[in-house]
């Protein structure tokens, strides 16, 4: 017997999404500003496209069937997203602007890590609420052959986008200098 699809899927890419990050952060801390700013790009592509799958496939359900939920309105999603979406562009900026012969570097990428904390923080809350609102609700409001069209044509690119997260992991260095 198969077991039934469940939206609580998408919780792959949301660790793939938090260790993007991470990676960018670490180059950080390593002053690989190149490295640092491909990382970045690489985290909005992965957000980015979550968002956009979130927004476009299942908010619209949710927000249909789900009835009011104190915490978890279609707005409340929508509003965070754009929030990151904001955020992340400030770090690109900020990013951008950062220069390897810069004698405040460290400052700056301690201004900057600084920052992203809060962003950080407002990712894991937005995460507490899709796996313990979204996700479930979801399940709840849908039948199997729903579940079954809308996760499975992404099934390979969230495959593809946690197996790209385990190899960065491999290619973090065992200690840093």
């Amino acid at each position: 017997m198969s077991k039934e699809p469940s939206f609580m899927v998408y919780l792959t890419t949301h660790e793939a999404v938090r260790e993007s990050f991470l990676r960018h952060q670490e180059a950080l801390l390593d002053r690989d500003l190149p490295e640092a700013r491909r990382r970045l790009e690489r985290h909005v592509r992965l957000l980015c496209d979550h968002i956009q799958e979130e927004e476009i496939d299942l908010l619209p359900i949710y927000g249909e069937r789900a009835g009011r939920i104190e915490g978890g309105g279609v707005g409340l999603f929508t509003a965070e997203h754009r929030r990151f979406e904001r955020m992340l562009k400030e770090f690109r900026d900020d990013l951008a602007e950062m220069r390897a012969n810069d004698r405040a570097l460290d400052r700056r990428i301690l201004d900057l890590l600084d920052r992203q904390a809060l962003y950080k923080h407002l990712l894991h809350h937005h995460d507490l609420r899709e796996r313990n609102v979204l996700y479930p609700v979801l399940d709840r409001v849908t039948t199997p052959a729903e579940r079954r069209k809308l996760i499975e044509p992404r099934r390979a690119a969230r495959r593809r986008s946690t197996r790209e997260a385990a190899q960065d992991r491999r290619k973090t260095p065992a200690a840093r200098g």
